[in-house]
């Protein structure tokens, strides 16, 4: 399944939902009735939403929803959450280049697709803003080195500029404010565009009553003082840290003078880049920075007090393994770039060598798995093999995989079978043998969303709390037609004409006959289309079924004579194969004796006359001529006299209609037969 994609707007409605459906839970007392497993997934769910927004969103907006669920999640998620464990650092991760990233760094959900791009403010000559578009997803990022925009949504570039991306008046988009290095000033432009179409105003200098008394001024914002506003923190050189409480409000903020080093906060080197964020996980805002003096170094300064009233620790070097050897001046930031509920964290080297990317895996609380309601197609009569992939997997939890699927409603037509084995309902299937879960439609049904059934998955630990639809689309194919065996009765030294009826055929969408196929041979005798020979594996349209005749050996009659076998069409699809059996019978139209003649006919195929030729060793008495149509009925017939021998007459055929004759000449009891085709 594809990562959901949400703008930085929609994180704000789902966090805001998510804590009032808690809240609910708790005023009435169904939050306690919970079991220990849903109050956790509730909480660290809802956790997850905050952590995603809490850093450029003013509290304000959020400490409603929070309302008495405070204490509860610290309560909840002390114990295995305020430890913080992060991987060794990696150079240029995501596929950003080395050699790319002069300058400060920001990591903010631009577009609002979702996930976190990155902004540089980069000084090469002149003072530029580098957009990278992140091409990935909020879990799995990508930058490309050459993908990047100068300047973007009218941003305006100041001297070495500081980049804080924050909602600094309420309206659900990211506004720009720049800590302008030389000279302490502060540089605002608003976002009149939306979250996922910024357009940045024109600067404004210094605005909200803000003025700067260091010469160089590294600006970060965060709620200090947790009245719901956003404060900033500047930093400059010699350890000097100025704090800019908002005495204004969310939407409309108002900084007073600038207090040095406010909170306890004591730090030191020539240069002082600070980052306030909520490192340890424990509601408050702490600070990271970085102090330059003979080299980078990562200092940092934990939160003692609360997020209305913080004390800072004195501060520790290279916090959790997050250290700057190698890079020459550090500029620290965080975000949660990988989009599993705790903030990562980034060191750029002002000089542009690397970006180096530390991992936080603090995230192991155990989060259900979801998954998407999908469909599958497959044809009429046919059997469907599913897979792993027909059911969609997603988990914050991103080592979990699916590791089974229960099936919580059957289908209500159709069977649902693991193996052999008719599922049950919360059957469980192990991720290993989803490829023997199969669905079978009822013979000869159809039809989009023809069944479907529900089902959840798992991650080995937890079941996702929705069920999910399976819908099962039955195309139609094409139903061979149905034959069966048949017989037919010929006579004795005639042939015989086949007729479309001797071909039994049924189908079940009521196609109609479409022709047949000769699958083998009869042992003994003739069968032929008209005149030719049929070879085995011949087609014979119904318009030719009728020229379609079988002879036996002259002088040859029995039951069961012989046979050959056979398949009818609908036009498309051939039946299986049955038995066409042949009986040759005696009759008193057959029972003749071989008249002892030669007999020839000229032309042949015939359109208007034709020639008759008999020669005989002895004379012929009462000789007559009778012509027959196929079906054996007698359409001419002429007694020539006696004491005939050899003789030659003319029969006018223009009026027959096109088809197969054959010509009888008798005398005394016996008899010659041979056939003509009229054109």
């Amino acid at each position: 399944m594809q990562a959901l994609h949400l703008p930085f707007s929609a994180q704000v409605r789902r966090y805001k939902h998510l804590a009032k459906k808690v809240n609910r839970l708790l005023k009435d007392g169904s939050f306690q009735l919970l079991s220990f497993s849903k109050k956790r997934t509730l909480l660290a769910k809802l956790k997850d939403r905050l952590n995603r927004i809490g850093h450029l969103v003013p509290p304000a907006k959020l400490k409603g929803a929070l309302a008495g669920m405070a204490m509860l999640l610290g309560a909840s998620f002390g114990n295995h959450l305020d430890a913080q464990t992060f991987a060794p650092g990696v150079n240029s991760p995501f596929g950003i280049a080395p050699g790319t990233t002069y300058g400060y760094q920001a990591f903010a959900d631009l577009d609002g697709d979702g996930d976190l791009d990155l902004l540089i403010s980069s000084f090469d000559n002149t003072s530029v803003f580098l957009y990278y578009e992140n091409l990935g997803t909020p879990q799995s990022p990508l930058f490309a080195a050459d993908n990047f925009e100068t300047d973007p949504f009218g941003l305006v570039p100041g001297s070495l500029a500081q980049p804080i991306l924050a909602d600094f008046d309420n309206d659900g988009d990211l506004d720009m404010m720049i800590g302008n290095l030389y000279g302490g000033s502060f540089i605002f432009q608003e976002n009149t565009g939306t979250p996922t179409a910024p357009v940045f105003g024109a600067p404004q200098t210094n605005p909200f009553g803000l003025s700067g008394t260091l010469y160089l001024n590294f600006a970060i914002a965060a709620d200090l003082d947790g009245d719901g506003d956003l404060d900033l923190l500047g930093g400059g050189v010699y350890g000097q840290l100025q704090y800019f409480q908002n005495i204004g409000s969310a939407s409309a903020p108002s900084f007073a003078p600038p207090q040095a080093n406010p909170f306890g906060i004591a730090a030191s080197g020539y240069v002082v880049v600070p980052h306030l964020c909520d490192l340890d996980n424990d509601g408050d805002v702490d600070l990271l920075y970085m102090s330059y003096l003979d080299a980078a170094t990562i200092f940092f300064a934990e939160n003692i007090g609360t997020s209305s009233a913080p004390s800072f620790a004195p501060s520790i070097a290279n916090p959790f393994g997050i250290n700057a050897a190698g890079i020459e001046v550090a500029i620290p930031s965080s975000a949660d770039i990988d989009g599993d509920g705790d903030l990562d964290v980034f060191l750029n080297d002002y000089y542009g060598s690397a970006i180096r990317f530390f991992e936080n895996l603090l995230i192991n609380v155990a989060y259900p798995p979801t998954s998407a309601d999908n469909s599958i197609i497959m044809p009429e009569d046919g059997v469907y093999l599913f897979q792993p992939d027909d059911f969609s997997f997603e988990d914050n939890n991103l080592s979990d995989q699916l590791q089974a699927v229960q099936i919580t409603q059957l289908p209500s037509t159709g069977l649902l079978k693991i193996g052999s084995t008719v599922a049950s309902i919360n059957t469980v299937v192990q991720a290993a043998q989803l490829g023997n879960l199969n669905y079978t439609p009822n013979p000869d049904e159809f039809g989009p969303n023809y069944a479907n059934f529900q089902f959840k998955v798992s991650d080995g630990v937890l079941w996702s709390v929705e069920d999910y639809t399976m819908s099962i689309n039955v195309t139609p194919v094409n139903d061979a037609p149905v034959s069966q065996n048949a017989n037919v009765t010929a006579s004795k030294d005639f042939p015989f004409f086949f007729e479309i009826d001797d071909f039994p055929f049924s189908d079940v969408e009521n196609e109609l006959f479409g022709g047949l196929k000769i699958v083998s041979l009869p042992t003994k005798g003739s069968l032929k289309l008209g005149t030719n020979p049929i070879a085995a594996g011949q087609n014979i349209a119904p318009a030719q079924v009728t020229e379609l005749n079988y002879s036996s050996i002259p002088g040859e009659f029995g039951n069961a004579y012989t046979s050959f076998g056979f398949q009818v069409s609908d036009g498309t699809a051939f039946s299986t194969t049955a038995t066409m059996t042949i009986n040759v019978l005696e009759t008193s139209a057959s029972n003749d004796r071989q008249l002892e003649a030669t007999v020839q006919l000229s032309p042949n195929p015939v359109s208007e006359v034709l020639n008759i030729h008999l020669e005989s060793a002895n004379p012929i008495a009462k000789l007559t001529i009778t012509v027959f149509d196929a079906l054996g009925r007698a359409i001419a017939a002429e007694q020539l006299g006696s004491n005939i021998q050899n003789f030659d007459y003319q029969l006018n055929v223009s009026a027959f209609a096109a088809g197969f004759y054959f010509v009888k000449i008798e005398s005394n009891g016996k008899s010659a037969v041979t056939n003509f085709v009229k054109k």
